[in-house]
């Protein structure tokens, strides 16, 4: 689960939204190497990744399905409702490993 402060996650994912300060949605990442974070930039539809995945989401869950065994890095970042990165980028990520 992400907890998200000074943010409201809402499920508006449709490219050409309208933009409102402090609201949007949230991008999971899986074993990507570099998160996009080009102010401006629209992120959508862009389901995968030549290094990995991931998934827009109006929630602050997201369960990844059939995660193999080994090192995997999870990441999240916030996204306005048109689908580009908040300025300056919020992000976090985390790295486990599946047995």
């Amino acid at each position: 689960m992400v907890t998200v402060t000074n943010f409201e996650v809402v499920n508006k994912l449709g490219l050409g939204e309208t933009p409102i300060d402090g609201e949007g949605h949230i991008h999971y990442y899986r074993d990507v190497d570099e998160i996009p974070t080009e102010p401006g930039v629209d992120a959508g539809g862009r389901r995968t990744f030549d290094d990995g995945e991931y998934r827009a989401v109006g929630t602050t869950t997201y369960t990844w399905p059939s995660v193999g065994t080994g090192e995997h890095t999870f990441a999240v970042q916030l996204f306005q409702n048109g689908h580009t990165p908040l300025e300056p980028p919020v992000t976090d990520e985390v790295t486990v490993t599946v047995e």
